[in-house]
C-alpha cells in the first residue's frame, strides 16, 4: 500500500479521468484474484468437487462390498438362511454380553431379527471384557497361524502360541511344543503348574478363571474343586484338619489371589517342642519350597530355621510366627509376586481339641495374574521342571 503523503501528490497531479484508469487495472486484479481463490484455493470450489467426488466414490464401494456379502450369504451361508425363529433361539443360548453382541455385528439380518443392541444389557464386568477381548484374539490368532505356515514368521524367530493366541520367540516354547501344529502348541507359561501340595497344582487358565468368579452370578466352569467359602483347596485325604489345609484365595476385588499353606511338623502339644537335630530331619524329608529357587532343605534355610531362637520362641500356648525367612538373591530380581511372601514356623495348641496340636511350617504368597502366561511374574510361580523343560 502507497504511503498517505504519496498518494495525495498522485491524486493532485492526476486529473479524475486519470484516476479512473489506475482504478480499473486493480479492480480488475483484485476480482481475478478472489475467483481464483474460490475455485482453485484450499476448500475452494475444485476442492470441496474432489471431496465430494470420493465420499461418492467409496459411497459406490461400500454399496458393492454389501451387495457382495449379502448375495454370498445367501448362496453360501447355511447359517443366514436360517429362518428368523431358530435365529431368535440360537441368540438365547449365547451368552449375554460380547457374544450377542458379536452375533447382531455378524450381519444387517440378524440386526433386524434380534434388534438393536441395548448398551444397558451388556454389563461391564471383567468376564464379559475377558470374553469379548478372546473374540478379538480368535481373529489375530487365525491370521498369525496363516502368516506361519506360508512361512512369514521364519525371519523374525516367531512361533505362535494357541494358548495366549499370541506370538513369541522360540525360547518361549519347549523343544516338544515347537514339533506341535500352531493350533495347538502352547508356551511354557501356559504348559506350566503353579503347584499347590504334592497332590494338587492349577494351571493359569484355571486361575484365571478363578480370579474373574467374584459373586455368585458368575459361578465358576469347576476346573478344580472349591470349598463352602469359594476357595480352591486340595481334598486330599491326608489334609485331615483345617490347619494342615493349602488353599488357595482371592485377596482382593482386582484379582488378587493369596497361596497359602501349613505343614505339620510334628503333632505334639508338648511345650519343650522338637529337638534342633529332629527339626533338621524332618524338613530334609518334606523339602517344602520357599521360593521358586530354594527350598526348606538348603544348608543356609536350614540352620535358620533350626536355630535355637526360633525354637526357644515357639515355646507358648499360642502361634508364634518369627521373622520370615529371608527370600533369595533371585528374587530380589522378580515383579511384586514375592513382596508379601513368606514362611516361617508356628506353633497352635487348640484349645477345643478339634484341631491338631504341634509345630507347623507355615507359607504365605500373594500375587496377581498378569494378562498373559508367558509373563515373567507368572513364570516365576510355576514348577521348575516346567520351566526348564
Amino acid at each position: 500500500m502507497l504511503p498517505i503523503f504519496l498518494t495525495l501528490q498522485i491524486l493532485q497531479l492526476t486529473s479524475q479521468g486519470d484516476m479512473l484508469l489506475l482504478l480499473v487495472p486493480v479492480l480488475i486484479i483484485w476480482i481475478n484474484y478472489k475467483l481464483a481463490s474460490y475455485v482453485f484455493g484450499p476448500g475452494g470450489y475444485l476442492d470441496r468437487f474432489a471431496q465430494n467426488l470420493n465420499r461418492t466414490w467409496n459411497a459406490m464401494e461400500i454399496h458393492v462390498k454389501r451387495a457382495e456379502a449379502t448375495e454370498h450369504n445367501r448362496a453360501r451361508s447355511h447359517l443366514y438362511r436360517l429362518p428368523a425363529e431358530l435365529i431368535l433361539l440360537i441368540d438365547e443360548c449365547l451368552e449375554l454380553g460380547s457374544s450377542s453382541l458379536a452375533f447382531r455385528a455378524t450381519s444387517a439380518k440378524f440386526r433386524e431379527i434380534l434388534g438393536k443392541f441395548e448398551a444397558e444389557t451388556a454389563t461391564s464386568n471383567d468376564r464379559t471384557k475377558a470374553a469379548f477381548c478372546d473374540l478379538l484374539d480368535r481373529d489375530y490368532l487365525s491370521e498369525t497361524i496363516r502368516r506361519e505356515r506360508i512361512g512369514e514368521l521364519d525371519d523374525e524367530g516367531l512361533r505362535v502360541c494357541s494358548g495366549c493366541k499370541r506370538t513369541h520367540s522360540r525360547s518361549a516354547f519347549s523343544a516338544t511344543q515347537l514339533n506341535v501344529s500352531p493350533e495347538e502348541r502352547i508356551c511354557r507359561g501356559h504348559e506350566g503348574r503353579m503347584r499347590i501340595c504334592r497332590h494338587k497344582s492349577c494351571s493359569f487358565n484355571e486361575l484365571v478363571e478363578f480370579s474373574l468368579v467374584r459373586a455368585e452370578n458368575f459361578p465358576t466352569k469347576q476346573y478344580f474343586p472349591t470349598d463352602a467359602m469359594s476357595r480352591i483347596v486340595c481334598t486330599h485325604p491326608s489334609h485331615n484338619n483345617l490347619t494342615d489345609l493349602p488353599i488357595i484365595v482371592r485377596f482382593s476385588g482386582d484379582g488378587t489371589l493369596a497361596y497359602q499353606y501349613a505343614s505339620l511338623l510334628f503333632a505334639t502339644g508338648d511345650d519343650d517342642g522338637p529337638s534342633s537335630e529332629d527339626l533338621r530331619t524332618r524338613l530334609t524329608e518334606m523339602n517344602v519350597s520357599v521360593c521358586p529357587h530354594k527350598t526348606v532343605s538348603d544348608p543356609e534355610l536350614l540352620a535358620t530355621l533350626s536355630s535355637p531362637e526360633i525354637l526357644k520362641s515357639l515355646h507358648a500356648s499360642k502361634m508364634v510366627r518369627p521373622d520370615a525367612l529371608p527370600r533369595c538373591e533371585d528374587c530380589t530380581n522378580l515383579p511384586s509376586s514375592f513382596q508379601h511372601s513368606y514362611i516361617a514356623l508356628g506353633k497352635f495348641n487348640s484349645p477345643a481339641g478339634t484341631l491338631r496340636e504341634g509345630l507347623f511350617l507355615r507359607g504365605r504368597r500373594i500375587f496377581r495374574l498378569p494378562k498373559r502366561a508367558n509373563s515373567p511374574e507368572w513364570l516365576a510361580l510355576i514348577e521348575t521342571s516346567s520351566r526348564q523343560a
